[in-house]
């Protein structure tokens, strides 16, 4: 015979009902207020830790939210979803290496979590493994196809490491789909210039400045393009 859980209690379920509709309505301090209450009736439940920590990311609060996503995940070492969050308040709080840990348990729990790879690159990045952030934007692009911003960072990874012509192909698949887009349109003329391919750096720029006539960095690298003998 299959076991039933117990009934829950009337007030935690009421308590509960209140903290979705706080947050529904933009009350996060109050919505918060409720989870404690709720947490001193139910000290064991990994979900309202869960959600009292991205409650208190939404405020801010970020030494709060790793706080009880750590709570959460001591309750439940299976769940992905707290591990993914406490990852990315970590990530927040410059704690990089942290991070791509709990970001790494989040991916062995749920290979399915496409978003992990994301934050996975970006930490990567900034511990300075531009191999391992590549390889984490590329499988994030294999789940994602589409996805601009796996595509914008395998870009500027492969700038800033030199590796310009693999830079490219990435600029130019997001210009397919937004030609208007500044910063694209400045680091692909950056590395047309770096591959001698000028004068489609030019256009890249000019482009760039006509979007934006400010931009101080596009204007400097025309005049730089410009100084190419040929293109004077």
């Amino acid at each position: 015979m299959e076991k039933k859980n117990p009934p829950k209690d009337p007030q935690l379920t009421k308590l509960e009902e209140r903290i979705h509709e706080l947050n529904a309505h933009g009350k996060i301090l109050a919505a918060i207020k409720a989870c404690h209450k709720y947490l001193d009736l139910d000290k064991d439940n990994p979900y309202m830790y869960r959600l009292t920590g991205k409650l208190m990311f939404k405020i801010g609060n970020i030494e709060g939210a790793i706080e009880n996503m750590t709570r959460a995940t001591k309750l439940k070492p299976d769940f992905p979803d707290a591990f993914y969050n406490l990852g990315v308040c970590y990530y927040h709080q410059i704690q990089f290496n942290k991070a791509s840990e709990c970001l790494k348990k989040c991916i062995e729990l749920d290979p399915h979590f496409n978003m992990v790879h994301y934050w996975l690159g970006l930490a990567s990045y900034h511990m300075g493994s531009s191999q391992e952030s590549i390889d984490s934007f590329k499988k994030l692009l294999k789940k994602q196809n589409t996805s601009i911003i796996a595509n914008y960072h395998l870009g500027t990874i492969y700038n800033s490491i030199e590796e310009y012509d693999k830079a490219i192909p990435y600029f130019e698949k997001i210009l397919e789909r937004n030609a208007e887009d500044e910063a694209v349109l400045y680091h692909l003329g950056v590395a047309y210039f770096k591959t001698g391919k000028f004068a489609k750096s030019i256009k890249m720029f000019r482009k760039a400045l006509e979007i934006n006539p400010k931009d101080k960095r596009s204007r400097h690298m025309l005049q730089s393009a410009f100084n190419v003998p040929g293109f004077g």
